[in-house]
């Protein structure tokens, strides 16, 4: 059990008692322990044990950007980046993850990656752009673009379209911030003489470092 220290003790002098000031020792607050863990004289008396606490020490400041654990305020390693892309329903290599924002247009967050695979071709990637969490595609707000190099551009249906297969979990607003959410939906070729579609599935989840 552990209680203030009181500013008035009792002295015993002659047989009598009077009252006199205690003065704590200076520095960081003191506390009054007693109890069953406190240490003992082995007297039988109330013992009590006098202990100062802990003055805390800042830590120093970890680079921006860079996770601390608020328990111990250390720096940790950030998560990884974690990126996966299927096309019709073949698993791709995903390479090169990187985020920023989109060019003309503040609080439009681009993630852009590259993907290759067995029938892919070279050079393809995608782009994924969000200003907001949530579902729903919208031109110039969140939308998902497959470019197939020397193929065709792959892009929603519409150019607006709550369904679509898009959901934001977390968008990039600064550096340290991640880039989460998932596609999985058809995508249809753009400028094309007859339209084709693919079926897509991409998830990503990407630390923004710049």
């Amino acid at each position: 059990m552990t209680r203030a220290l009181p500013m008035l003790v009792a002295c015993i002098l002659g047989g009598s008692v009077v009252a006199c000031a205690a003065t704590p020792p200076s520095g960081p607050d003191y506390l009054i322990e007693d109890g069953p863990d406190a240490p003992s004289s082995g007297s039988g008396e109330d013992d009590r044990v006098l202990r100062g606490t802990e003055s805390d020490v800042p830590a120093e400041a970890a680079p921006e950007g860079t996770p601390v654990n608020t328990a111990t305020e250390e720096a940790v390693a950030p998560k990884p980046n974690d990126v996966s892309a299927k096309v019709a329903g073949a698993e791709l290599t995903v390479s090169a993850p990187k985020i920023s924002e989109y060019p003309g247009k503040p609080g439009l967050y681009q993630l852009t990656f590259d993907v290759s695979g067995s029938g892919i071709p070279a050079n393809s990637h995608f782009l994924v752009l969000a200003e907001r969490t949530g579902t729903g595609c919208a031109v110039g707000e969140t939308f998902v673009d497959y470019v197939a190099e020397g193929d065709a551009n792959y892009m929603p249906k519409l150019p607006s379209d709550t369904l679509c297969g898009i959901n934001i979990f977390e968008v990039p607003t600064e550096v340290g911030a991640r880039f989460r959410g998932y596609f999985y939906g058809k995508l249809y070729s753009v400028n094309t003489t007859i339209t084709r579609t693919k079926y897509v599935q991409i998830k990503f989840d990407v630390l923004r470092e710049t």
